[in-house]
């Protein structure tokens, strides 16, 4: 594909030209593939306040991460308010040690008129090893609301091909 063709699917809008005292500054606004806003990443360290008397990461804390990593992806999709209105079993396949490094990744899986839901993964990565193990998973509906608080419409999730 050459680069007029390029440019031609790929913009979603015009060329912003700022006039500079040193000159013109030009930015590109490209869009975010769709596959890029349906999933989100944090990575958190585990400290020994997020953790319980065995040393490994409080449940509820692991749930909260979960729960905000979903929120970030649900919000990167639709643009619009929303909130979690239901969390599906949350499954605790290991235990998450004090002082490893976890890696919540959290997709996009459907789309309704409204609601997104996201699954969430969360990755073990121990300091001292190269292998990653999945700690736990869980699914996550969000819905997105509008100013007076009413359900509103979200993109639709293509399959992909």
């Amino acid at each position: 594909m050459n680069l007029s063709a390029w440019l031609t699917t790929r913009l979603v809008s015009f060329f912003v030209i700022q006039i500079l005292s040193i000159g013109v500054k030009v930015t590109l606004n490209l869009p975010v593939e769709q596959t890029q806003q349906a999933e989100t990443r944090l990575v958190h360290l585990i400290f020994p306040g997020d953790t319980n008397h065995y040393h490994t990461l409080f449940g509820g804390k692991a749930m909260s991460w979960m729960d905000q990593a979903a929120f970030i992806c649900a919000t990167r999709w639709c643009r619009q308010k929303v909130v979690t209105v239901h969390s599906d079993a949350i499954d605790f396949h290991n235990p998450v040690p004090e002082g490893s490094i976890v890696e919540l990744v959290a997709k996009i899986t459907a789309t309704g008129r409204s609601s997104m839901t996201v699954l969430v993964e969360m990755w073990v990565e121990p300091m001292d090893q190269p292998q990653r193990y999945l700690a736990c998973q869980g699914s996550f509906v969000l819905v997105a609301l509008d100013a007076q608080q009413s359900p509103v419409s979200v993109p639709k999730l293509e399959p992909v091909i």
